[in-house]
């Protein structure tokens, strides 16, 4: 889209036959808060899945998305980093593990929320829920390929569980 927002060419993308290009035109900053509404009710998964990409979308069109009946919806706004934290931990127990690995992805989960999906029973799930935790406890935020210091961020990882779970028997 030239304009950063011109509805009718809005409303010419997303009549697209091709996904793609409804996909995008739904992951526009520049869309109007109510534009982004009208769309959340769509029946077309590709404007839902940009939706929940989108970097404008509110917490309310979040829990909308949140609560489609297609996984990979759900699963975007669980990847999406903006999702508010107790939206994130409804995704957590999602039935779909899809949708729980979003959860498990996310760089912005915060650690307990982390920590009950490295219990998760699909391996899948547990084993992304561990690169995150991993991740929160290295000076970049990314798994580190050295292997001493992705040695001494699990090691942080584990003295914080630990420590969580001495507070958590105290606390009891």
């Amino acid at each position: 889209m030239t304009d950063p927002y011109d509805r009718s060419r809005l409303d010419e993308l997303l009549a697209s036959p091709d996904s793609a290009v409804r996909c995008e035109a739904a992951r526009n900053p520049s869309i109007p808060s109510e534009v982004l509404v009208e769309l959340a009710v769509s029946d077309d998964v590709e404007v839902l899945l940009g939706l929940a990409d989108n970097p404008s979308v509110s917490a309310d069109v979040l829990l909308l998305l949140a609560t489609a009946e297609c996984e990979e919806v759900r699963h975007a706004v669980a990847h999406n980093r903006a999702t508010p934290t107790g939206m994130l931990g409804l995704l957590a127990c999602d039935v779909d593990e899809y949708v729980r690995r979003g959860v498990a992805e996310n760089r912005s989960a915060p650690l307990p929320l982390l920590r009950l999906l490295l219990t998760d029973p699909d391996d899948d799930v547990s084993s992304h829920a561990f690169s995150t935790a991993v991740s929160t406890f290295c000076p970049n935020g990314a798994v580190p390929t050295d292997e001493d210091a992705y040695d001494a961020a699990v090691e942080r990882l584990v003295m914080w569980l630990i420590a969580t779970d001495h507070r958590q028997s105290i606390d009891a």
